[in-house]
């Protein structure tokens, strides 16, 4: 189902680190080589649940046909010393669990084998054969909670299979079962209160950047679930992980080589209760994302991207060049401007992945391939905003009137992935990937309404608007893992990643007009005319690219100083470092058309004539062919950004028995420009009718009155524009910084399935390209002007957590508390012009509760029935710079009061059955902070939503699935943060 809403709405540097890379890559392939001894040779592994990924300590691992047994210790590992070369095969038997077997094991003389084997959880044990005809379904429906000594952060993680048990068609949807964690805008992380610019996304151990304009994270909806094999969220910083991981760090690992053969293919249609089949779904001709997104047809001719309007001035009559560019724009751009109705065709999805393994010079390898499609349509057929306008004691500036809006959405995704990798030694191997996606939608909105500001006008106040965006990630990753010296004391990780990301919007399109209902009744004409609103004209058409190329090069180096990989007590210390590149290119084009020389832009000859919003969409859509497009502003929002982070990273890993301390540093350097259009260029932008003056803030003029002994800079702008030298800086911002970064965690085994965790550090925020861009960005589906703030500095977060945990092979659970202080948190100001900026500081602190396991404990009976449930409580607190309504601090944006995730889920193995329930609840949060009491806070009340899943195997190689989603058919509302609790619905 749908949900209701009740609201509105790269370069070549690094080079030198990439050749080190591939020098390491190299040397770890000769060093494995020559490393190898003429003796016996032995096997060392790993021994983990299958649902959950937790180790499975006091399993019994036994050489099949042998008297060789020994058991893992309480991290799950084991050793089998002075092995004969041989090919041999491991059983591992534990209770509770049904009986497990590794593949097929070579020993060399010399050599050190590696394996895992993952035991199902069974009430009762099952023949060797059984286990090995039949391909593991997991039972898990919450996130494990990860146990394993190797991993030293507070982390959570979520497999496959979890992610196909709740049906998660992305990212974006599989981690808002983590606790502590919640999803903006269907694709945005917010972790323990932090919003996206507090947390970090890498794939594969690379980071991946956001082509998104409005954003510093990469959108989660951008990678199916259908290709992912985990999703580590780790919630505290160390030094080897980036310096923004304040919030938390999220590694998407991608699936790669199999352990056996296999092809794979699923297929589904979705039904939308509000959608599928509904004949007043509203979309607009011309308009849909296609097959596979189609960006490229709605493009900016050339000619209207270089043309120089200031040959086509409003007024002029006889024109020629303008009748000609008329001409040229009715031809090539789609003239279609409004919502038409249409009958959309069910959901589809289609996955599909195959891979195998092989071998390759006498080593392990093998490939994979995955693809995944998905078509959607989604539509809001009740959505009721409106805007009132306050006066500073808090009372009503203007009366609430509120507007109707219907919306259809047109949403494909469409994307491969590729990955192969190869053993180059016992402990060592490399592996590639490749992995692109495109996502595409198209959005089409009709709103109608009293004229604000106007509650007893007989017309009618008509909007419709036309979005397409289409967001394309496309990367390309090599990374080693090596092991050394006889496979015990020395390793390292280099890797590269290449990556491409964009964001188009080609040709939005906004119009506004009001209708005369009375007069339509009874007969009269005109029935319609544009809406005489000089700062709003009544047609806007918006082009915008975002392009975004990134290249990232990282090595680590493991040295142990005592024992060894296999010991349970040692001294180990991990340095490494990195650069990562990107460079951003932007641009944004917006028109109108001069209807004050032609008339009424609707060529309507067929109009309503009856007094029903409904028929208004099949008539205003086309554009009057005698119109003439011009600029709304003299130049394009341009602007042209990198950034440059440098790493290094030093890290001491010490355990003895039951205790295990981590410290160290990270030092990053930051070195952040934007150079963007000079200044004179836009013209009069926005409410000033001075050119480009919303740019300059109250810090400029005090600036540059001190310096220049009391001259005016609105004068000197004038007057010499960017001839001035500080005039040209205001279009230019820059960040250069160094910080070093401490990181210290403790762990104590305090029995054999409980620990506690400590842990402290200090970590960074930073802006994104469009936050600090001096470039006013005009928003024509909200007439909001947002200007990025050069002024705008990198914020600085102090970070404590504690945390208990228990976990005994079925059941987990545990308690976390955790602060952090923000000094100059990045906060968006709500007024006539947005932009963000540093508030004083800022404090968020809370308490995470988490539970997960079967019910086997209570009942026998029981063993198949799962229970999660995990709950979060945030507080958090910014200053503000100056109070509304006596409020002087306010909390951080897009934190939520609380998250609450619960499920309950039944799994039979003898069946193939699995059915699981998946509750969501979102406490209130900030959507929108506040300047005075004219522009107040905007907040988002709570949603709960509830998912239902459902799946039966069909023999050994079909499984049927139902789901549905959104069964509470949840409703999203924003209000305004005022004292007064009437009329509180806003866009």
């Amino acid at each position: 189902m749908m949900a209701k809403k009740r609201m509105k709405r790269h370069r070549a540097a690094g080079g030198g680190m990439a050749g080190l890379a591939a020098a390491a890559m190299v040397a770890g392939m000769l060093t494995e080589v020559r490393a190898q001894e003429a003796a016996a040779g032995r096997v060392t592994g790993t021994v983990t649940d299958e649902d959950f990924g937790y180790p499975l300590p006091g399993a019994t691992v036994e050489v099949e046909g042998g008297d060789i047994a020994v058991q893992t210790d309480r991290e799950g590992n084991f050793i089998i010393p002075a092995l004969p070369p041989g090919a041999y095969t491991l059983v591992v038997v534990k209770d509770g669990y049904a009986r497990g077997r590794s593949g097929r094991i070579v020993v060399s003389p010399g050599q050190v084998k590696q394996t895992g084997v993952s035991l199902l959880q069974d009430a009762e044990e099952l023949p060797v054969v059984e286990v090995l005809a039949e391909e593991p379904e997991a039972a898990a429906v919450m996130p494990s909670i990860q146990l394993q000594a190797d991993i030293k952060a507070i982390a959570s993680v979520l497999g496959k299979d979890f992610l196909s048990n709740t049906g998660a068609r992305d990212v974006a949807g599989a981690v808002t079962k983590v606790v502590g964690v919640n999803v903006v805008d269907g694709k945005f992380v917010v972790i323990r209160g932090l919003n996206d610019r507090y947390n970090t996304v890498y794939l594969n151990g690379n980071r991946v950047p956001s082509a998104d304009p409005d954003r510093r994270a990469v959108p989660l909806d951008l990678f199916p679930a259908s290709v992912v094999q985990d999703i580590i969220t780790s919630k505290t910083f160390l030094p080897n992980l980036p310096g923004e991981a304040t919030g938390g760090h999220i590694v998407i690992k991608t699936r790669n080589r199999p352990e056996k053969p296999f092809v794979n293919f699923k297929v589904g249609l979705g039904y939308n209760t509000q959608t599928t089949g509904n004949p007043e779904f509203l979309t607009n001709r011309g308009g849909g994302t296609g097959m596979f997104g189609n960006a490229d047809d709605r493009a900016l001719p050339d000619l209207l991207k270089t043309i120089d309007y200031d040959q086509y001035a409003f007024g002029e009559t006889g024109n020629d060049r303008k009748e000609a560019l008329g001409a040229y724009a009715m031809k090539t751009l789609n003239p279609e401007m409004g919502s038409i109705i249409a009958e959309p065709q069910p959901d589809m999805t289609a996955e599909g992945s195959m891979g195998t393994p092989f071998e390759f010079w006498g080593r392990e390898a093998g490939v994979f391939f995955a693809f995944d499609y998905q078509k959607r349509y989604g539509y809001i057929p009740d959505e009721v905003q409106g805007r009132v306008g306050f006066l500073p004691d808090g009372k009503e500036q203007e009366p609430y009137i509120p507007a109707t809006v219907r919306r259809g959405l047109e949403t494909t995704r469409a994307g491969v992935l590729m990955g192969a990798s190869a053993k180059t030694g016992d402990h060592s191997e490399i592996t590639a990937t490749y992995f692109f996606n495109r996502l595409a939608e198209d959005s089409t909105n009709f709103q109608w309404g009293r004229p604000r500001g106007e509650p007893d006008s007989p017309d009618y106040s008509v909007r419709e608007a036309i979005q397409y965006s289409q967001r394309q990630l496309q990367t390309v990753q090599i990374a080693g893992d090596f092991v050394l010296n006889d496979g015990q004391t020395l390793g390292f990780r280099p890797s590269l990643s290449w990556n491409k990301s964009s964001q188009l919007q080609p040709d939005s399109r906004v119009f506004t007009t009001r209708y005369d209902l009375q007069r339509a009744a009874d007969g009269f004409s005109p029935q319609y005319f544009t809406q005489p609103t000089p700062s709003l004209p009544a047609l806007r058409r918006y082009w915008g690219e975002t392009f975004d190329d990134n290249i990232s090069v990282n090595v680590e180096f493991d040295m142990w100083l005592s024992g060894n990989k296999d010991s349970e007590d040692f001294l180990k210390f991990t340095m490494g470092g990195g650069i990562d590149d990107t460079d951003r290119r932007y641009r944004g084009d917006t028109f109108t058309y001069d209807e004050r020389l032609n008339g009424r832009i609707y060529d309507t000859t067929v109009q309503p004539t009856a007094a029903d919003p409904d028929s208004f969409g099949d008539h205003f859509t086309r554009l009057n062919s005698e119109l003439i497009l011009i600029r709304e502003s003299l130049s394009p929002e341009l602007y042209d950004g990198s950034q440059r982070i440098g790493s290094g990273f030093g890290m001491l890993d010490w355990k003895q028995g039951d205790l295990e301390f981590v410290v160290g540093a990270r030092v990053e350097t930051t070195d952040f420009t934007i150079d963007a259009t000079n200044i004179e260029e836009y013209g009069n932008v926005g409410e000033s009718s001075n050119p480009g003056t919303n740019l300059v803030q109250p810090e400029d003029l005090e600036e540059y009155s001190r310096i220049t002994g009391g001259e005016n800079l609105y004068n000197t702008i004038i007057a010499e524009g960017s001839k001035d030298p500080y005039v040209a800086g205001l279009t230019r911002a820059r960040i250069v910084r160094t910080d070093v970064l401490p990181a210290a965690a403790f762990t104590w085994s305090t029995s054999e399935h409980t620990r506690v965790r400590l842990a402290a550090s200090k970590t960074v925020a930073r802006p994104s390209f469009k936050e600090i861009a001096p470039v006013p960005f005009l928003d024509i589906f909200d007439n909001v002007i947002f200007i990025g703030n050069r002024r705008l500095q990198m914020s600085s977060v102090t970070n404590y957590d504690a945390r208990f945990e228990y976990g005994n092979g079925k059941q987990t659970a545990a308690v976390s508390l955790f602060t952090k202080m923000i000094e100059n948190p990045i906060e968006l100001e709500n007024g006539a012009v947005r932009r963000f900026s540093n508030v004083d500081d800022g404090q968020v602190y809370g308490m995470e509760l988490e539970y997960q396991g079967s019910l086997g404990f209570v009942a026998d009976e029981l063993e198949d029935i799962s229970v999660g449930f995990n709950y979060s409580k945030i507080f958090s607190r910014a200053e503000r710079k100056r109070p509304i309504f006596g409020d002087a601090s306010r909390r951080l944006q897009g934190q939520p009061d609380y998250i609450l995730n619960f499920n309950i889920g039944y799994d039979n193995k003898d069946w193939g059955l699995y059915t699981g329930i998946f509750l969501n609840v979102t406490g209130q949060m900030l959507a929108l902070a506040g300047v005075n009491e004219e522009y107040p806070d905007i907040y988002q009340m709570p949603v709960s939503t509830l998912d239902w899943s459902i799946s039966k195997k069909l023999g050994k190689s079909a499984k049927l699935t139902f789901r549905a989603a959104n069964l509470l058919d949840a409703e999203f509302e924003r209000r305004y943060g005022v004292r007064s609790e009437e009329h509180m619905s806003v866009p």
